[in-house]
């Protein structure tokens, strides 16, 4: 019967013979929309090459899973993405489509297709990333990206 109760966020306070009833559990699309919110700044930085600004979304021990490899922590990361990516900007471009957001205790599972455009390619790809809020920020712990379509010499339009 307790474990009923603590899976229903049942607390009973039996001196003054109350039971309430716990939050309700939180919405992955609500969370979703307020943690995309508080991330907007990582895009503006990805697209403008403020690689100082970018590392600050990704977690400490992030690890990024691409089509060029695996990479272990924010440095690894970064270095990664400042010669794959920011070395573009400002033409650089990405644009992303949610597919589907899941919750997982205090960690949100997203899926994604995007689109990156650099004077030297154009890549459609799809991705899947964890995000978790670490105390007032949201960071990026893990990213698994694998490409759809790529174009070398990209002549569309940042």
């Amino acid at each position: 019967m307790r474990f009923l109760l603590d899976k229903m966020g049942v607390t009973i306070d039996l001196k003054r013979r109350v039971a309430s009833v716990g939050p309700p559990p939180a919405n992955a699309n609500v969370l979703y929309d307020q943690m995309e919110a508080a991330m907007h700044h990582c895009t503006a930085a990805f697209e403008s090459g403020n690689a100082a600004e970018l590392q600050e979304c990704f977690d400490l021990e992030i690890v990024l899973f691409a089509p060029q490899g695996e990479f272990r922590g924010r440095k690894e990361v970064m270095d990664y993405l400042q010669r794959r990516f920011l070395q573009y900007s400002p033409k650089l471009s990405y644009k992303m489509n949610l597919q589907d957001v899941k919750l997982f205790g205090d960690a949100l599972w997203c899926s994604y297709d995007y689109e990156i455009v650099s004077p030297k390619e154009h890549l459609i790809a799809r991705g899947m990333s964890m995000c978790r809020k670490d105390g007032a920020y949201w960071r990026i712990l893990n990213m698994h990206n694998s490409l759809l379509e790529a174009e070398s010499g990209a002549s569309g339009k940042p």
